[in-house]
């Protein structure tokens, strides 16, 4: 990202003129791109030559511009035709690329306490009712109430940390000379700690985090961090990765983390419930908590089918 593909490129990539297309080429905020009016009536024009291949290509980059990166109303930027021709060529999966955007329109929604959240609030639930609720169990619909009561009970032993069906060897932990991991959206740039979601890979947190491992940052301009992007590119060339090192999988916290963790989690609930001022009423009601089974290693299960 931030290197965006000459025209010649897209053109030869959607079998479309390169006159043709530069000379439906715009700029809306300073970003360059194509009008959706445009491209649709490219799409048309190619299905009535039954240019099905190209129709196909033209098709699914309206998709990528308006539906999975938006960033102009009904605009389709070269952000979001860098990323098609990244999965056309290389089969590079999006799906990074849209985590990282969502990554980073919560930070700065956060960081200027308010603003919209672009798209895809579908993954949002879908991330946030996968780790409150335990799975095999059926999410109801549910009122106002219901919902205050179920998040003002959330605890450490309520929430589901790990699947089953995730069997990850490796994580990255750290890239170049970066203490965690930097990532690149459409939007500009934000660090991933994997510090902070370890346990939800089903690896044991035995010590307070060190500062430097867990500091943010934000680009928010990629025209203007050209030094930055190239290091971050850089930096995956240097990726660090860790596995049976972490520990034998579990989700539990020990030592002087869990002190740390549990005063944190309490503070947390309280100034999330302030800040979105849930209308609590009555005294909150306490789930009872049941034991969560530690997941099995594939080792342990190899030897029982053995058995």
């Amino acid at each position: 990202m931030g290197h965006y593909p000459s025209l010649t490129k897209v053109a030869t990539s959607l079998g479309i003129d390169a006159r043709e297309l530069a000379s439906k080429k715009e700029i809306k905020g300073g970003i360059e791109g194509f009008s959706r009016i445009n491209l649709e009536r490219c799409a048309l024009n190619l299905a009535q030559s039954e240019k099905w291949d190209a129709f196909m290509d033209v098709f699914a980059l309206i998709i990528y511009g308006i539906v999975l990166f938006p960033n102009v109303e009904n605009f389709i930027d070269f952000a979001a035709i860098d990323v098609f021709l990244a999965f056309k060529h290389e089969r590079k999966s999006h799906v990074p690329t849209i985590l990282v955007d969502k990554y980073h329109s919560l930070t700065l929604c956060h960081e200027r306490r308010g603003g919209m959240i672009l798209c895809c609030l579908p993954i949002l639930y879908l991330w946030f009712t996968s780790y409150m609720f335990k799975r095999g169990g059926q999410i109801e619909i549910k009122n106002k109430s219901e919902w205050d009561h179920n998040i003002t009970n959330l605890s450490e032993k309520t929430i589901s940390w790990y699947s089953r069906e995730q069997n990850i060897d490796e994580v990255v932990c750290q890239c170049g000379d970066f203490l965690n991991v930097p990532l690149m959206g459409t939007k500009g740039c934000v660090n991933y700690n994997p510090a902070l979601a370890i346990r939800q890979l089903c690896y044991p947190i035995r010590s307070p985090l060190v500062e430097d491992s867990i500091t943010p940052f934000m680009v928010y301009d990629m025209t203007k961090e050209l030094d930055l992007l190239n290091k971050i590119r850089h930096s995956w060339d240097r990726v660090i990765k860790k596995g049976r090192e972490l520990g034998k999988r579990n989700c539990n916290m020990e030592g002087s983390y869990q002190q740390c963790q549990v005063v944190m989690w309490e503070k947390e609930i309280v100034m999330w419930v302030q800040h979105v001022k849930l209308p609590f009423r009555g005294p909150i009601l306490i789930i009872e908590e049941t034991p969560i089974q530690e997941p099995m290693s594939l080792e342990e299960i190899e030897n029982l089918k053995k058995s």
